[in-house]
């Protein structure tokens, strides 16, 4: 009965149907603890089953017992590392749970990050197009303040050439002035020889004239008495001409 009682006599094949020896996907513990698991269990029952059927015999009974208590201590021993990696495994996944949810947070601190770096960035082209429209006005403006800026220099330049054209007249004119002066001058002597001689004529003309008024009647009444004469004797000479016809 001891010897039927050996673990590798209760090993059968369907403790390797689990295939390789992976982890379970579950729980995380290995196929093959699993397996000795199931098999420390049936041996376990077998032993139970063999103790119910041993009678009178104690030193079977002792044996088996021994070797039940054995399987149990190893059961109890891999139940322990199996609760132990259980915890372990409960662990990492809390662990990678908290780590999921710290990635999600960076995730979403990343997304904000690059929204506002999206945000930055269209806010700095707009600066940057606003800048270049700035830039463009200034160079504008100073395009036109350059055109501005020569063409007063050009209409200074003109200005100055016909300030200088008119010194050269004035120039000009005060020396036809300074040569016309004795020309003038002596104009000015003629002018008032020829005004004082005007003045003399005029005297003159209206003392005749007032001589003319004076004397007018008398020379007017001898002139009618000299042109009565005149005619008178014209017709005398008619008379006398006519007589010797």
């Amino acid at each position: 009965a001891a010897a039927a009682m050996e673990p590798d006599d209760e090993y059968t094949d369907d403790d390797n149907a689990d295939g390789d020896n992976g982890v379970c996907s579950f729980c995380g513990v290995g196929n093959s603890m699993h397996r000795e698991v199931r098999r420390k269990t049936r041996h376990i029952a077998a032993l139970e089953r063999e103790l119910a059927t041993v009678k009178g015999d104690g030193a079977s009974a002792q044996e088996a017992k021994a070797v039940a208590a054995a399987h149990y201590a190893q059961l109890q021993q891999m139940q322990e590392s199996c609760a132990m990696r259980l915890a372990v495994m409960e662990e990492v996944e809390r662990r990678l749970a908290d780590a999921e949810a710290q990635l999600e947070d960076a995730k979403a601190e990343a997304a904000r990050a690059a929204k506002a770096e999206a945000e930055s960035q269209t806010a700095a082209a707009a600066v940057s197009r606003e800048r270049d429209r700035e830039r463009q006005e200034w160079s504008r403006e100073r395009e036109r303040w350059y055109q501005e800026r020569d063409a007063a220099r050009d209409r200074q330049a003109e200005l100055e050439a016909s300030l200088s054209r008119a010194r050269s007249t004035l120039a000009e004119a005060n020396a036809q002035l300074a040569e016309l002066k004795p020309r003038l001058d002596d104009l000015s002597a003629s002018k008032a020889h020829h005004e004082r001689r005007a003045k003399t004529a005029l005297s003159q003309r209206r003392a005749a004239l007032e001589l003319l008024r004076a004397v007018g009647p008398s020379l007017r009444a001898a002139l009618d008495a000299t042109r009565a004469e005149a005619t008178a004797a014209f017709a005398v000479a008619e008379r006398e001409s006519a007589k010797g016809l």
